[in-house]
């Protein structure tokens, strides 16, 4: 004889038949509990994407037993289900200016109970100050303030410490937003020009036209990036001259001051044949990985296409008059010049974006690299 008693509807182990919620809602919650586990470690953003997951699910589990399905279904604690529930309730609404500001999860949890005033009090100190911590935040509840007495002055007549901070976070938000406004106008412009028309043709693409739109603002955009990430030092062979210490070259970063310092040269711009194909190819996925809002975003070019000057070959005459290669001055191949090439059981050089640590007065140059240009470059 055949049973056919139905069996209590499960999920990775879970009883929901012992919770009285009806089957029907079990693939529902099933479903959040996936989504939830599989966010892993909460950064801000996950934690806006978890609280509306709770928040969803909550409402399908009768009074009283959420808390037993958040903890054994989905590993966590009812409190923090609470916490970040509330964020996703009363902090949704300010969601885009709080990723803006790179507000810890921590201190969110907090101001999920804040009043408008108290948040936008807070937001202000984040973005003046460049970050707002738990301790700053907690006296900022309890009615004190979370920024330093001279708060009411202007940055720029406050000593000391304290007022170069102010200035190097009013120039790191006016500065961000400036690059990123005039960055993305540049990508407005190469699209439009790329884009087909409303009958789906191919647009003639006009270079003179587009250099003398594009031109000016990336010159802009190239001059703010470098104001904001590098850093000036002493030349190696005259400290009289001052210049900047650019990026290495295989750094992500380098690739897109590159690309807008050729945006900004017409000279440096390809052929027409060419032209097309560089600028959907290089210059748009470079300009989107260094405007968009996601978080760690991924590197849109090959890992050896981090180079992206469309002149990287340069030429020089020999003593008779004749056209040759320039010897080049990357700090790449410089290394070669100086110790020859690599053998097989060396360590190569390393092409990740991670940027190595600086030893006083050297920047942002690895140890690695050498600090002069060999002699047979010089000449």
């Amino acid at each position: 004889m055949t049973n056919t008693t139905e069996k209590p509807a499960r999920g990775a182990g879970f009883n929901y038949a012992a919770l009285d919620i009806p089957s029907e809602l079990v693939n529902e919650l099933e479903k959040a509990a996936t989504d939830i586990l599989s966010l892993g470690r909460k950064s801000t953003e996950q934690v806006f994407l978890t609280g509306a997951l709770l928040d969803k699910a909550a409402e399908l589990i009768p009074n009283g037993q959420f808390g037993e399905w958040v903890k054994q279904r989905c590993g966590v604690e009812p409190k923090t289900a609470r916490n970040y529930r509330a964020i996703h309730r009363n902090l949704t609404p300010h969601k885009e200016r709080i990723l803006d500001l790179g507000i810890s999860p921590t201190v969110l949890i907090h101001l999920s109970s804040a009043s408008e005033e108290k948040l936008e009090a807070a937001f202000v100190h984040a973005e003046e100050h460049g970050r707002i911590q738990v301790d700053e935040v907690k006296a900022l509840l309890r009615g004190g303030n979370a920024v330093e007495p001279e708060l009411d002055a202007e940055p720029a007549d406050i000593g000391g410490m304290d007022g170069l901070k102010a200035l190097v976070a009013l120039k790191a938000k006016s500065g961000v937003m400036a690059f990123i406004k005039h960055t993305t106008a540049v990508h407005k412009i190469i699209g439009n020009a790329l884009a087909p028309t409303d009958k789906g043709k191919r647009k003639r693409l006009v270079k003179g036209k587009l250099t003398d739109e594009v031109l000016p603002m990336a010159r802009l955009a190239r001059h703010e990036l470098e104001s904001l990430i590098l850093f000036v030092l002493p030349d190696d062979i005259d400290p009289r001259v001052i210049h900047e210490e650019k990026l290495p070259a295989w750094m992500h970063w380098a690739a897109v001051i590159e690309v807008l310092e050729d945006l900004g040269d017409v000279e440096a711009w390809p052929s027409k044949d060419t032209l097309e194909a560089w600028l959907s190819g290089t210059v748009l996925p470079l300009l989107e990985w260094a405007t968009t809002r996601s978080k760690l975003p991924e590197w849109p070019l090959g890992a050896c296409e981090t180079r992206t000057s469309t002149s990287a070959t340069v030429e020089a005459e020999d003593d008779d008059g004749n056209l040759v290669e320039a010897p080049s001055i990357d700090p790449v191949d410089v290394l070669e010049i100086e110790t020859g090439d690599f053998d097989d059981d060396e360590p190569e050089i390393p092409t990740s974006n991670v940027v190595p640590l600086a030893e006083p007065g050297k920047g942002l140059r690895p140890d690695f690299l050498p600090r002069k240009v060999p002699e047979s470059v010089v000449e």
